[in-house]
């Protein structure tokens, strides 16, 4: 009887392990860099493993995916692809942390900053390490955008030994630009329909265009592709007045609008201030151009 259940506990034992299709073993804290990862990569997250290397990089991809505390049964549910069957993960739960969400966290960066083709300069993008509260980063020009290298210390596992690594990446803000809807071509002036709001990633968001509502006032002066947010350096101001031109005259401290037979002397673009010459009184004054044939005069 004793020989019975000895042999039916095995019979449990094996026919559970065995409905496995593979086994592997994690580091427990895991530092991942970017969701680009290689080969290289799985010798550094992964201890032990029988899986085929698909099963390996379905892991090592689901892993790069999260944040935070995550369960071996999320990561075989996640990774758990055609080939892969059932994956007997450990340890139980894995703390992953993500260098975009640590370093905004670390170096005090707003929200609206982000990264982009960020790297590690050894091309290793996950790391084992012993615990949050060992990473340490540094940052000598991360209150702004553009190409940053950024220094990251942590004790690595299972050594324990502190390791330096140097992040490349660049430091961008997510900000709304004005983004075409088609292809354009160069000296294109009816741009009104032409650009849809969007928010993109830039590392120089001074240099975009987005007042939508004074874009009639400009014409490109080179092409521009579809999808390409609209830059000032691209834009060229329409003439809006025209020497000799009859313009519409706006008192701007009545709001008045008086059609006065009024005549332009010099030609100008949006902001520009001209000289304009009234023809009944016979005088000479400035006003400056707001729209087209349109002046707004200070009185």
């Amino acid at each position: 009887m004793k020989i019975l259940k000895i042999l039916l506990t095995h019979f449990i034992i094996f026919s559970y392990t065995s409905s496995y299709a593979c086994e592997l073993e994690l580091e427990s804290n895991i530092f991942i860099i970017s969701k680009t990862t290689n080969s290289s990569d799985l010798k550094t997250i992964i201890k032990k493993t029988n899986c085929t290397d698909t099963i390996n990089q379905q892991v090592l991809k689901t892993i790069c995916q999260h944040h935070g505390k995550i369960a071996s049964e999320q990561i075989n549910f996640y990774a758990n692809g055609s080939e892969s069957g059932n994956i007997h993960i450990n340890p139980g739960n894995i703390e992953i942390y993500n260098f975009e969400k640590f370093a905004k966290k670390s170096l005090e960066l707003d929200d609206f900053y982000v990264f982009q083709d960020t790297k590690t300069i050894d091309h290793i993008n996950a790391y084992s390490i012993n615990s949050i509260e060992d990473l340490q980063m540094e940052c000598s020009n991360c209150d702004h955008p553009g190409p940053k290298t950024i220094k990251v210390s942590f004790k690595e596992q299972p050594s324990n030994e502190v390791k330096n690594i140097w992040i490349k990446t660049n430091l961008l803000i997510r900000t709304k630009a004005l983004v075409s809807n088609s292809s354009l071509p160069p000296f294109e002036g009816n741009l009104d329909s032409k650009f849809n709001e969007k928010y993109v990633n830039s590392m120089q968001p001074e240099t975009l265009f987005i007042d939508q509502e004074n874009l009639k006032f400009y014409k490109l002066n080179r092409s521009l592709g579809l999808g390409q947010p609209l830059t000032r350096n691209i834009l060229t101001p329409k003439k809006l007045v025209n020497y000799g031109d009859t313009i519409e005259v706006i008192f701007e401290k009545y709001n008045m609008k008086i059609n006065l037979q009024v005549m332009a002397r010099q030609s100008g673009k949006l902001g520009d201030k001209i000289s304009l010459f009234n023809p009944k009184s016979k005088k000479m004054f400035t006003g400056k151009i707001v729209d087209f044939k349109k002046v707004m005069v200070d009185i």
